[in-house]
């Protein structure tokens, strides 16, 4: 009894944690935003990247803007970057709930001041630079609260990275929800600052260095914030006080290729810490499952006892490749547009490796004869053996059954084609790279057609239906390897076309191998 009490508490402890650490994202008008702890959460903007961001070597203009509001008593810095507050710039929360806005220079600093704020009130702060007056200006909702005018250049120290919600210099912790951060690298003006306060801008706007819209869930200890500008800028949101066993999850896309598939857990693993062991449920899926699934990781510790677990989605999508037993071969050039193969699915019913089958390509078969250039999906032939299929619908080309030695363009090779009239066509290739033998032959609708091999005689087929009797109409003595190629060909006859053919009620049989 003893134990399960244990046991219930534990885990009624770790969803806690779990529930408290997924609400640090929410919703405010249809907006998202992150809510900072007040003390072990804090984020900052990486060291390097596009434009002049942390690197303030240079003198230069800038805006920095920030949407926030305090979810606890105001304390703190909300945004800085100084290694003092005299030789940096800062906003952070001082006496009586003001907000100071300052700037520093070897060793001494100017600041603003603002008047008291409030919990649970969102406010836009607003930090101007100009680099040629050395002058400053802090804003609070649009309204100007005071400028400064510093003494000399201002040159931070390039090591401190621009911090929100804590100082990276004193430490601390501010209990704040940010809406949106956003830097500038122009000083904008009043007008300016009202035209886009309280909003998200544009990614793309002019002279926007980066913009953090807090949109994305908070779901691991330390997470990427993505700048949404072209500038690739991203931050890092860091929570210093994560517990040890966390369960961090991604969504995934599976692709089904059989009547089933199997996932395992670090394919939902989005970068779980301190595991000893993990399990993804459920974790087999079906042609009932197409579309989004509802799936659990489950992380263990086996020293503490310890259990964390975490939702994803894996959505099933239905593949239209051919399946595993066929090999896409191209032979030779396939145009200009290249060549395609599709199934129906294996959801389609019945047994895919049957079909239908659709092969496209813009392969000019005709000439050379000494090159081949067709697409071909084929299955081993081992031995004796053969392959029989439904020419369904041909345009713009030909479309057959074909077995060769290889998949070099001027392989040994014995085919036979339809076109979708009365007319059938065969070719032959007696030895490697030599020029091909054709001949045509008329038959009523041959749709249907069969090749295969009895030691080194290779017979072809056709019949005009299902139940009609096969008629041989061609036979060639080709002596080739042991284990060959047989299966599904289609050119275009059309200079410069796309031909496509659609290939159902295919079997085969090879050694025992069959469909």
């Amino acid at each position: 009894m003893k134990n399960v009490i244990e046991s219930t508490v534990r885990y009624f402890v770790i969803a806690l944690i779990i529930l408290a650490f997924a609400s640090e994202w929410n919703q405010v008008y249809g907006q998202t935003f992150y809510s900072f702890n007040g003390t072990s959460e804090h984020a900052v903007v990486t060291p390097t990247g596009t434009g002049i961001l942390n690197d303030f070597s240079n003198p230069h203009d800038f805006t920095l803007e920030i949407r926030f509001r305090f979810n606890d008593t105001p304390d703190a810095s909300i945004v800085s970057k100084h290694s003092s507050p005299a030789d940096g710039f800062f906003m952070e929360v001082v006496e009586d709930s003001k907000i100071s806005c300052g700037m520093g220079w070897n060793g001494a600093y100017e600041r603003v001041i603002s008047s008291p704020v409030e919990v649970a009130t969102w406010y836009t702060l607003t930090f101007v630079y100009d680099h040629t007056d050395r002058t400053f200006w802090f804003y609070v909702n649009g309204e100007l609260i005071g400028s400064e005018t510093l003494p000399g250049s201002y040159y931070p120290e390039t090591e401190f990275p621009i911090a929100i919600a804590t100082s990276k210099n004193w430490g601390g912790a501010s209990p704040i929800d940010v809406d949106y951060f956003r830097i500038w690298d122009v000083q904008r003006t009043t007008t300016e600052i009202n035209s886009n306060k309280g909003v998200e801008v544009a990614c793309d706007a002019t002279h926007l260095l980066l913009q953090y819209k807090f949109d994305a869930p908070i779901t691991s200890c330390t997470q990427v914030l993505e700048d949404c500008s072209p500038n690739g800028n991203d931050g890092i949101f860091y929570n210093e006080q994560c517990p040890n066993l966390l369960a961090v999850c991604k969504d995934t896309t599976v692709e089904l290729t059989e009547n089933e598939l199997t996932i395992i857990a670090s394919d939902v693993d989005g970068g779980s810490s301190g595991a000893s062991g993990s399990i993804v449920t459920p974790s087999s899926f079906s042609c009932a499952d197409l579309g989004p699934n509802s799936v659990t990781l489950t992380l263990w510790d086996e020293t503490t006892n310890d259990s964390s677990s975490c939702m994803a989605t894996v959505t099933v999508i239905e593949s239209t490749a051919l399946p595993a037993a066929w090999k896409i071969q191209n032979i030779g050039d396939q145009g200009a547009e290249g060549s395609s193969y599709s199934s129906n699915g294996p959801c389609a019913g019945g047994n895919n490796n049957n079909g239908p089958f659709t092969l496209s390509t813009g392969g000019y078969h005709l000439i050379p004869e000494d090159s081949d250039k067709l697409a071909f999906a084929s299955v081993p032939l081992c031995g004796n053996g053969g392959i029989q299929a439904r020419i369904s619908d041909v345009s713009n080309g030909y479309a057959g059954l074909m077995i060769r030695e290889s998949s070099m363009p001027g392989a040994k090779m014995v085919a036979v084609y339809f076109n979708l009239t009365n007319l059938l066509r065969r070719e032959i290739r007696l030895t490697d790279n030599a020029p091909r033998e054709e001949a045509n032959q008329d038959a009523p609708f041959p749709e249907w057609l069969r090749i295969g091999r009895s030691g080194n005689l290779i017979k072809a087929f056709y019949r005009n239906s299902a139940n009609g009797n096969w008629q041989l109409f061609h036979q060639a003595y080709l002596p080739m390897e042991d284990c060959v190629e047989m299966g599904m060909a289609v050119f275009t006859s059309v200079p410069g076309g796309q031909a496509t053919a659609e290939f159902d009620k295919v079997r085969y049989l090879s050694q025992g191998e069959a469909n």
